[in-house]
């Protein structure tokens, strides 16, 4: 266990234990919350498998793609290119978030 740092916040100078922060886990809370709003309560458990599920499978397709193209280059050039991949596969995820979320608010 690594030694508390002065911080008083129980998570400090446990990174293993705890994660790498606090706000580690808020974007999971946001996702939730935006997939169950205007859900109907018998779908709610339906709707909350269903975003669980397309989490677990978009994080494993992002690692799969990710590793290939890391792979397919050699060196440090590898590393840029997947690291630029990865920035690709961020601005898309944030033009469908901005559509998807844009077209429901106009539902309402």
């Amino acid at each position: 266990m690594l030694a508390r740092s002065a911080s008083s916040a129980p998570w400090a100078g446990q990174p293993g234990r705890w994660g790498s922060s606090p706000a580690a886990c808020w974007p999971p809370v946001a996702l939730q919350i935006g997939a169950l709003s205007g859900v109907s309560q018998a779908a709610s458990g339906l709707a909350s498998g269903l975003v669980e599920t397309m989490r677990e499978i978009g994080g494993a397709a992002g690692v799969a793609a990710v590793s290939t193209v890391l792979v397919a280059g050699s060196g440090l050039r590898g590393f840029h290119t997947a690291f630029a991949f990865i920035g690709v596969l961020a601005v898309i995820g944030v033009l469908i978030a901005a559509t998807g979320f844009a077209r429901n608010a106009e539902k309402f």
